[in-house]
């Protein structure tokens, strides 16, 4: 096996790390792809940046019969309010009285309700401050039941088409400030909006000194699916802090299998720079085909890194990173000569890249999370471009 922990750790070390943190820690959960009325799934979480993980995530299978359980829970100020969720959503959802009639909407406006009641008061008695976001997904064969709160979020693949199949709860959305402020609470900027000048969303489980103005009751929507649907990603924020849903499912429909494409997700996410842990969870659909990527396709890179040595991946990698350096600086820098400067060694990252295999180029505006002075998008195009093949070699994909 290829030792792709080493030179990530060593790389983002380098270069996005601030001068407060001084070191990357990070691992990866591996759920084996397994079959749900041929539904396979796949699933990733990194630690990245942060001191310690508060992510969690839950795949069941079959919860039910022909029924899959998917779940990503985001924690903030400890993991303890999505280490109790994730252990105990799917088991207030079986205890509900909508599970057994199939009712999955009505099951997991339940289970939230619970989950929420039975955090709280353990946060009451232990003087708990934690809190999580949730999206949870059910994958029937023609149905597909969604509820959530806060920002992780999930996305569905339909004919090559992201489809966004949640909505973010930020306290800047109107109906959101609506809410908090019909409550006596308020909304204000701080680097962010926050509601009640905290917290950056708007629902979210627990959170016990912010209620009732974060509310933990779900968006639920009940999704009849298509034969062209391909895949259903669902993740954290750290994953869209750099990507949106439409690069999420280039990416995915890139990879080899659902497998592969969490684990590409969240390790390209970590060298685009995001700075908070990531999760996601890729499920397969009936129309899911692997390497669907319009132009050169993971099995011509692998074929193209299959007679390369170690080294010449970890060359490109080198070359990578340069780029990345170089455009950093052309950002700093006012004079047309360190743009140009860092052009060419953008180019060159990438050119060192396509020479172990063909680069793939996924295209769109990136928003990447702020870790130095702003950089020009064709900077972070070309960048990202060179990262993305350099990781994919070293990979081994």
């Amino acid at each position: 096996a290829v030792d792709i922990v080493r030179p990530l750790k060593s790389i983002c070390g380098t270069i996005f790390l601030s001068s407060r943190c001084r070191r990357v820690t990070m691992f990866s959960r591996r759920v084996k792809a397994a079959a749900t009325r041929g539904v396979s799934f796949g699933a990733s979480s990194l630690q990245g940046r942060r001191p310690s993980q508060e992510d969690r995530y839950t795949t069941i299978e079959q919860l039910a019969p022909g029924c899959g359980f998917y779940a990503v829970y985001d924690g903030h100020g400890g993991e303890r309010a999505a280490v109790f969720a994730s252990a105990a959503m799917q088991a207030r959802l079986q205890a509900s009285p909508g599970f057994g009639k199939r009712d999955y909407a009505a099951g997991l406006l339940q289970a939230f309700s619970e989950v929420e009641r039975d955090f709280l008061a353990l946060a009451e008695r232990d003087g708990l401050s934690d809190g999580t976001t949730a999206v949870v997904a059910l994958v029937e064969p023609t149905v597909l039941t969604v509820a959530h709160v806060g920002d992780s979020r999930g996305v569905l693949c339909r004919g090559g088409a992201a489809v966004p199949i949640t909505d973010d709860h930020k306290p800047e959305v109107a109906a959101e400030r609506r809410r908090i402020e019909a409550l006596g609470g308020f909304v204000s900027y701080i680097g962010c909006w926050r509601a009640m000048g905290i917290l950056a969303m708007s629902r979210a489980i627990g959170d016990l000194f912010l209620k009732p103005y974060v509310s933990a009751v779900p968006d639920v929507k009940a999704l009849p699916l298509e034969e062209s649907d391909e895949f259903v990603v669902l993740a954290s924020d750290g994953l869209f802090d750099v990507f949106d849903n439409e690069q999420v499912v280039r990416i995915v429909r890139a990879a080899d299998d659902p497998q592969h494409a969490a684990s590409l997700l969240t390790k390209s996410a970590l060298a685009a720079g995001s700075l908070d842990n990531i999760t996601a969870i890729v499920v397969a659909l009936r129309g899911y085909r692997p390497r669907q990527i319009d132009a050169h396709s993971p099995a011509e890179l692998a074929t193209a890194t299959a007679a390369q040595p170690r080294a010449a991946a970890a060359a490109a990698v080198a070359a990578a990173t340069a780029a990345t350096h170089a455009a950093s600086a052309s950002a700093s820098a006012a004079s047309t000569a360190a743009a140009s400067t860092a052009s060419a060694a953008a180019a060159a990252g990438a050119a060192a890249a396509s020479a172990l295999c063909s680069a793939t180029a996924l295209g769109g505006a990136r928003s990447v999370a702020s870790f130095g002075p702003p950089v020009p998008t064709s900077h972070w195009q070309r960048t990202f471009d060179a990262w993305h093949a350099a990781f994919v070699a070293v990979e081994g994909c």
